[in-house]
């Protein structure tokens, strides 16, 4: 989808964000940041909004968060849902600059399209998690009387904030290790039948 060096501007991108804002994603910045000229960058992208977009794009393909093969396990829909919980938390701790753009959806907001992108983005993943969830209906490991659309963004609101929390602790734990306990014992007595 992108070649290699759109995509070394994409992750001089994302760490440009993390480390030092938004407002420092700059043509001359970036150009800096690959070592290559401003005109030579402009081969790669057309403008900084075209760079947004690759940031997004990359979440969804360069940066896989959830293996799809989670669905196809033969476990209960709980055990299914903290696999991939893990497996989302594995890929920030292993890409810490990641976690800081990927929570910061905000820094798309000036933009509808990108904002649009994210929002697709986010529902891809909000999907994802209450198909599981509802997996889990089905087979009993999760309650009924609660809305798998509630337990699903209740998930992701509790992964959102622990990763908050990791970054700002500047990273001082382990993040899967500490999702592992958020999940087996706050999630599942919560949800658990």
């Amino acid at each position: 989808m992108f070649t290699l060096r759109q995509k070394e501007i994409i992750d001089a991108s994302i760490r440009l964000i993390a480390e030092r804002g938004i407002q420092e994603v700059t043509m001359k910045n970036l150009s800096r940041e690959v070592g290559i000229s401003e005109p030579a960058l402009y081969r790669h992208f057309r403008n900084k909004h075209e760079i947004m977009a690759g940031v997004i794009e990359s979440f969804r393909h360069h940066n896989k968060m959830v293996p799809e093969e989670v669905k196809e396990l033969e476990l209960d829909g709980m055990e299914k849902l903290r696999r991939a919980v893990s497996a989302v938390l594995k890929k920030f701790a292993e890409n810490s600059k990641l976690s800081g753009v990927f929570f910061s959806e905000e820094i798309f907001h000036n933009d509808s399209e990108l904002t649009a992108r994210m929002s697709e983005l986010l529902n891809d993943y909000r999907e994802f998690f209450l198909n599981l969830v509802q997996s889990g209906m089905e087979d009993g490991s999760f309650r009924s009387d609660i809305s798998g659309k509630d337990i699903s963004l209740l998930i992701m609101g509790a992964v959102r904030l622990l990763v908050v929390r990791w970054r700002l602790s500047s990273f001082s734990f382990d993040l899967v290790k500490a999702g592992n306990e958020l999940f087996s014992g706050t999630i599942s007595v919560i949800f658990k039948k």
